[in-house]
């Protein structure tokens, strides 16, 4: 008889396992929709644009890692880098400055873009020339843009 009695007791603990289950879908359901319709209204493309908007410094250091791979240049320190008359220069001793600078010089509006982002963040951050140095006879900041494990990045200096 205690087959029988186990057997019982398990079906009732699995008609109370079903009961609980309903009633907490029925309690549930209203906000499972809401949360349906906040997610779907959630594209992927809507936030990776969202996204490229906010930061224009790695849409601006994809651009560097595109040309410099496309000449088939491979950078293992960080690179500094300012605009001169309206194109990307290397700051410093670097052994393939004037390939890096010719590979930089293949995007015509990579170093007005470039200008364009240390201006805005100057009038955002109101610090004016604190980073500043002399590239014949004009005062500009620079950028450095790293490539650290396949992640291009651009910082403002």
């Amino acid at each position: 008889m205690e087959p029988v009695l186990l057997g019982i007791a398990g079906a009732s603990a699995a008609n109370a396992g079903n009961l609980l289950e309903r009633s907490a879908r029925a309690v549930l359901e209203p906000f499972a929709n809401v949360l349906r319709a906040a997610a779907s209204s959630l594209s992927p493309v809507d936030n990776k644009l969202e996204i490229e908007a906010e930061s224009p410094a790695k849409v601006l250091a994809d651009r560097i890692e595109k040309a410099l791979s496309t000449a088939g240049i491979e950078i293992t320190e960080p690179l500094e880098l300012a605009v001169s008359d309206g194109q990307l220069v290397v700051v410093g001793n670097q052994p393939q400055r004037t390939l890096i600078e010719a590979a930089l010089a293949q995007d015509p509006t990579l170093g007005e873009d470039v200008s364009q982002l240390l201006r805005n963040d100057a009038k955002s951050s109101d610090s004016g020339d604190e980073y500043s140095f002399q590239i014949s006879g004009q005062q500009s900041r620079h950028v450095i843009f790293s490539l650290f494990t396949g992640d291009a990045r651009l910082e403002l200096a």
